[in-house]
C-alpha cells in the first residue's frame, strides 16, 4: 500500500517573519519486520522571507529516529566546500563536535535496518545539515545573501529507509532526482556519458612542475612519452599558464587576460597541440580555474569588453560574474573560446569551483565560516548554480570533457548535467605517510554520498613514491576514474604502472566505483586499529576487493621531541610545542591543523611545519590488524551498479578468493583470513566458479579478471576474448588443461597459466580440461 499524505503548517522563521511550510511525504508500508517506514520528500515553500546574517532562511530542528551509528558527511572548508567529503562518526548520539556544512545523514538502527538523510538542493536554494553538540540535528535552508528569499515547494530534505546502508543511499537519490519539486539539473551516473579519453593513462604537469611549467617542458614531456615505454595518451597541462596578478588585496590569484604567458607559451599552445598522434599522447586537456582566477578577475584587465560589462566587484575588490545566467553565459562562452576551444584542446580541468559560493557570500579565503553577509550578493547559491549551469551548457555544446574539481557544493553537484568525474579527496603529496593515509581513506569515503552521479577522480599521483606509490596505483584502478600520473617523465616506475593498463595505455576499470564495504561504513580508519575493506564489481560477475591498514597513533611525546631535536629542530620550537600540552592525534589531519593553527601565533614555525608534520607521521605508532574474506562481501558488491543489484547469487560451484600479491587462491567455502603489517594494503579478487570454471584473468594486471570476457563455457571448454598478450590464469579442477594458444603449466591449488605470446593471430582463447 502506498499512501502519499501533505501537511501545510504555519510557523515563525528564525528572523520573526512567518510563512508557509509544505510538507509532501510519501509513505510506504513495508512487508519487514519493520513495520511503517517513511520514505519522504520534505518541501517547504517561502514568501519574502528575510535571511538572518549568515544568509539562512530557515532553521529547524531535525527530529532523528533513534540510532546505534551514524555518519555525518559534510563538505570540507564550509561553505565552500573544497575538494572532499568528509566523514564524521557518532555511536548512539556521541558525535564528538558541533559541525556545519552537512550533505547526508546514515543511520544504522538497533533492528539492523537504515535511514539515510540527503540535504535538499534546488536552483536557487539548498539545505545543509548542522549540529553545535552531537546530539541535537538541524536542516538549514539558505542562499547565503541578502536579499528577501521566495519560492514555491522547495526540497529540505529527502529521507530514504531500507535493510541495507547502500539501498537507503540509493533510494534517497533516487527520491530527489525523480521528485516533481526537483529543478537541479543533475542525472545519475549511468545516464551521462563518460569521455573516451579518460579510459586511457594520462600524465598531469602539478606535481613535477607545479606553476613553472611552460612549452618548452611540456612539449619535451610528450616527446619523452613518445621514445618511452610507458603509454602516456593524453596530457592535462596544470595551472602556470593563465596570466595573473598576484598580491595584496587578494589572498590568492587573480586573472589579468584570458590569453597564457607569452614568454612561457609562445605559440598560444599551438606548438603542444600540434603534437598529439593518434597511437601516442592523442588528447590535451587544460587546467582552469571557475572564475578566472582564484579570486576572480583583476579590476584592472584586459578581457575582453562583453565580458568586462557582465563582472560585478566582490567583497575583497576583484571582480566575478555578477549572477545571472545570462551573465554566466556570456562569460564562459569568451573564457572557454579563447582558452579552450579555439586553440584546440580537447579537455578541461576546472578547479576552485565551490570557492565561487564563498566569494558570493562576501567571504575570504580564511574567513570560514563566514560571520555575516554584508558583503555578499544577493543570492550567492543562485548566482553559483547559473555558473555551473552555464559553464556545463558550454563544454557540452563544443564537446569537451571536464573534470571538476575542488567542486564538493551542491550547487556544483547537483547541477552535474553531462560531467560524470570529480574530485574526491584531498590532494595527493608525494613521499607524505600521513597524507597518504588520509588520502586514500578519503577518496573511498566520500564515494557513497557521490557515487551516484559521478565517478571519483582520486588525484594524480607518482609511480615512483616508495612510501605509497603501488597503494595508490590500485587505489586509482579501484576508483573507475581517470588515472593520471605525475612523476617527472625519467621517474616513472614500470613495474607499479604496467597493471594499471594494456599496452595501448587502455585502462582496466571496474564496472562501478569502488565503496566501502557496509562493515567499513561506520568507522574512521585513520583512528581505529581495524581492517577498512572496500570492493567494486568487475567483468564476469567477479569482485575486485582491497583491505586496508590505515590506522596510526601520532604521538608528540618527549621522545619525539628528542628525536625533532636531533633533526635539527630549534629548541625554541621544541619548546613550543611542549607547552602546548597537546600529545597525540588520531590522524594527520588533526595534526596538520594543529601545526597551522600555532603557526598564526609563532610564525617562525612555518619554516619548520612540513619537516615536523612529515617527521612525526613516520614515527607514528602503527599496529597490525586482521580481518577475513567472506562470502558476504561478493553478495553486496553490486550496490553501486546502476540499477543497483543487492543481493549477487553465488553459483552452485561456489566461490574462489584469489590474493594477488601473493597469488594463491583459495576456494571460499570458510573465510579467508588475513594480516596487514602497519600501513599496507591486500588485494584480492572474487571468482564465480560456473561449471567448474572460474576466471582470474591476466595476473599482471590488479583488475586481472577485467582482462578476460567470456565468449562460451561448458563443463569442458570455455572460450575467452583477450584484448592482448598476457599470463592468463584459470581454476579448474582437473588433471589436464590443453589450449588453442599459448604455454600452459600448473599454478598450484587447481590454477593454471597460459602465457599468451605476444604477436598472436587471434584474440580468443579457448581452453580445454581433460581428466586422463
Amino acid at each position: 500500500m502506498i499512501e502519499y499524505c501533505t501537511m501545510n503548517l504555519k510557523v515563525d522563521l528564525i528572523n520573526g517573519r512567518s510563512t508557509v511550510w509544505a510538507f509532501t511525504i510519501l509513505l510506504i508500508v513495508l512487508g519487514l519486520g519493520s513495520g511503517l517506514s517513511a520514505q519522504t520528500v520534505d518541501t517547504q515553500t517561502f514568501n519574502n522571507a528575510m535571511p538572518n546574517s549568515s544568509g539562512i532562511v530557515s532553521s529547524k530542528e531535525l527530529k532523528l529516529a533513534p540510532y546505534e551509528e551514524m555518519v555525518f558527511y559534510a563538505s570540507d572548508w564550509w561553505p565552500g566546500g573544497g575538494n572532499r567529503i568528509y566523514p564524521r562518526y557518532s555511536k548512539n548520539n556521541d558525535l564528538d563536535d558541533g559541525y556545519t556544512g552537512g550533505v547526508m545523514l546514515l543511520l544504522k538502527h538497533a533492528e539492523g535496518d537504515y535511514t539515510c538523510y540527503l540535504a535538499g538542493a534546488n536552483n536557487d536554494i539548498f539545505s545543509w545539515f548542522s549540529t553545535t553538540n552531537g546530539k541535537t540535528f538541524f536542516i538549514n535552508t539558505g542562499t547565503l545573501g541578502k536579499a528577501t528569499y521566495s519560492g514555491k515547494n522547495k526540497i529540505i530534505y529527502t529521507k530514504a529507509f531500507a535493510n541495507s546502508a547502500y539501498e537507503a543511499i540509493n533510494k534517497v537519490w533516487q527520491l530527489h532526482l525523480e521528485s516533481e519539486f526537483n529543478t537541479t539539473t543533475v542525472r545519475l551516473r549511468q545516464n551521462k556519458e563518460y569521455p573516451e579519453y579518460f579510459n586511457y593513462l594520462g600524465w598531469c604537469s602539478w606535481e613535477s612542475y607545479f606553476r613553472n611549467t611552460s612549452e618548452e617542458i611540456l612539449m619535451e614531456a610528450v616527446a619523452s612519452f613518445e621514445s618511452g615505454n610507458v603509454p602516456i595518451r593524453y596530457l592535462l597541462m596544470d595551472a602556470g599558464h593563465q596570466q595573473y596578478k598576484k598580491g595584496e588585496p587578494f589572498t590568492y590569484h587573480v586573472l589579468e587576460r584570458f590569453k597564457p604567458y607569452p614568454e612561457t607559451f609562445p605559440s598560444n599552445y599551438a606548438n603542444l597541440l600540434d603534437m598529439r598522434k593518434k597511437d601516442k599522447v592523442s588528447w590535451m586537456g587544460i587546467w582552469l580555474s571557475f572564475l578566472g582566477g582564484h579570486d576572480g578577475i583583476h579590476p584592472t584587465n584586459q578581457v575582453p569588453d562583453n565580458v568586462k560589462k557582465v563582472l560585478a566587484k566582490t567583497n575583497m575588490n576583484s571582480l566575478i560574474p555578477s549572477g545571472s545566467k545570462k551573465e554566466a553565459a556570456t562569460f564562459y562562452k569568451s573564457y572557454i573560446d579563447v582558452h579552450v576551444t579555439e586553440p584546440g584542446w580537447d579537455f578541461t580541468k576546472v578547479d576552485f569551483m565551490s570557492r565561487a559560493l564563498t566569494i558570493y557570500a562576501g567571504g575570504e579565503y580564511a574567513n570560514i565560516p563566514i560571520e555575516n553577509n554584508d558583503g555578499a550578493f544577493d543570492n550567492p547559491y543562485l548566482a553559483s548554480s547559473n555558473l555551473t549551469c552555464a559553464l556545463e551548457e558550454k563544454l557540452a555544446a563544443d564537446n569537451l570533457g571536464l573534470i571538476n574539481c575542488n567542486s564538493q557544493s551542491a550547487f556544483s553537484i547537483f547541477n552535474n548535467s553531462t560531467s560524470v568525474i570529480a574530485r574526491c579527496s584531498e590532494d595527493y603529496k608525494l613521499y607524505d605517510l600521513g597524507r597518504a593515509r588520509g588520502h586514500l581513506f578519503h577518496s573511498y569515503s566520500s564515494m557513497p554520498y557521490l557515487g551516484n552521479v559521478l565517478w571519483g577522480d582520486h588525484d594524480m599521483f607518482h609511480s615512483s613514491d616508495t612510501v605509497s606509490g603501488k597503494m595508490m596505483a590500485i587505489s586509482k584502478a579501484m576508483s573507475g576514474g581517470p588515472i593520471y600520473l605525475s612523476d617527472k617523465p625519467d621517474h616513472f616506475d614500470i613495474e607499479n604502472i604496467s597493471p594499471l593498463c594494456y599496452s595501448d595505455g587502455e585502462l582496466l576499470r571496474p564496472l562501478e566505483p569502488a565503496v566501502p564495504t557496509e562493515s567499513s561504513l561506520f568507522w574512521d580508519a585513520q583512528s581505529n586499529p581495524e581492517v577498512y575493506m572496500v570492493f567494486a564489481p568487475l567483468a564476469n560477475k567477479s569482485v575486485a576487493l582491497v583491505a586496508y591498514n590505515l590506522y596510526a597513533e601520532i604521538l608528540m611525546d618527549e621522545s619525539r621531541l628528542e628525536k625533532l631535536a636531533a633533526n635539527n629542530i630549534p629548541h625554541g620550537l621544541l619548546n613550543l610545542l611542549r607547552e602546548s600540552g597537546v600529545n597525540k592525534f588520531s590522524n594527520h589531519t588533526d595534526l596538520f591543523d594543529f601545526l597551522t593553527d600555532l603557526e598564526k601565533d609563532f610564525p617562525e614555525l612555518k619554516k619548520y611545519r612540513n619537516e615536523i608534520y612529515n617527521l612525526l607521521n613516520q614515527w607514528a605508532n602503527e599496529k597490525t590488524v586482521s580481518g577475513t574474506i567472506h562470502k558476504d562481501l561478493y553478495k553486496n558488491a553490486g550496490v553501486m551498479m546502476q540499477p543497483a543489484e543487492y543481493d549477487w547469487e553465488i553459483p552452485a560451484g561456489g566461490l574462489i578468493c584469489y590474493d594477488w600479491y601473493n597469488q594463491k587462491a583459495y576456494k571460499l567455502n570458510n573465510p579467508v583470513e588475513f594480516k596487514i603489517d602497519g600501513f599496507g594494503d591486500r588485494l584480492y579478487h572474487l571468482l564465480p566458479v560456473n561449471k567448474g570454471w572460474a576466471i582470474v584473468g591476466d595476473v599482471s594486471k590488479y583488475l586481472s579478471p577485467a582482462a578476460c570476457k567470456v565468449i562460451s563455457q561448458s563443463e569442458k571448454e570455455m572460450t575467452i576474448e583477450l584484448k592482448e598478450a598476457g599470463e592468463i590464469v584459470v581454476f579448474k579442477d582437473c588433471k589436464k588443461l590443453t589450449s588453442n594458444i599459448g604455454n600452459i603449466s600448473s599454478f598450484g591449488g587447481n590454477l593454471w597459466k597460459i602465457v599468451v605470446p605476444q604477436g598472436i593471430s587471434t584474440n580468443q582463447l579457448k581452453i580445454t580440461s581433460h581428466e586422463e
